[in-house]
């Protein structure tokens, strides 16, 4: 499997691991039928929902996408981060961007990787679910194509200088 289909499987994964969430609370959830969907990966009881799966950037405690992704996590009723574990078998964690009282969500800009990207940072995020599901966390661990995925050395460095 080369990158673009690991990210792309990965994606699926995180969106797949949304919904059963959703749908284990009772929630209805409805995927949007075009994979390449410009609006939103699914409707969540009438919201459209964008699911990002991503390990957080440890440097920034966030989560990092390009800004060209920005107009399609800025339109969509609820973003939702799907963390993927830092080692195959810990828990899956999913955080929210929720709106603020003027339908803004909270993030800064910085170059990374040589792009402009926002970074939403985890403690500025809600927590709204935790899974533990040793199968899935695996794959989701296995798909990743994260660097310092289980690099415990790094990231510990990082989180004692942050």
């Amino acid at each position: 499997m080369n990158s673009n289909q690991r990210r792309e499987a990965l994606g699926a994964l995180g969106e797949k691991t949304v919904a059963t969430w959703f749908n284990y609370h009772g929630i209805t959830v409805k995927f949007s039928e075009d994979k390449y969907d410009q609006v939103k990966d699914m409707i969540v009881d009438g919201e459209t929902v964008e699911v990002k799966t991503l390990m957080p950037i440890f440097k920034y405690n966030a989560f990092c996408r390009p800004e060209k992704q920005g107009p399609k996590c800025d339109s969509v009723d609820r973003l939702i981060f799907v963390k993927i574990p830092h080692k195959p078998g810990d828990p899956i964690e999913l955080y929210e961007s929720v709106k603020d009282s003027d339908d803004k969500r909270d993030f800064f800009k910085e170059y990374f990787v040589r792009e402009p990207c926002r970074f939403y940072r985890l403690t500025l995020l809600e927590n709204i679910g935790i899974i533990h599901d040793t199968k899935v966390s695996r794959n989701m661990w296995d798909l990743s194509l994260s660097k310092f995925k289980g690099n415990d050395e790094y990231r510990t460095r990082v989180s004692a200088s942050t």
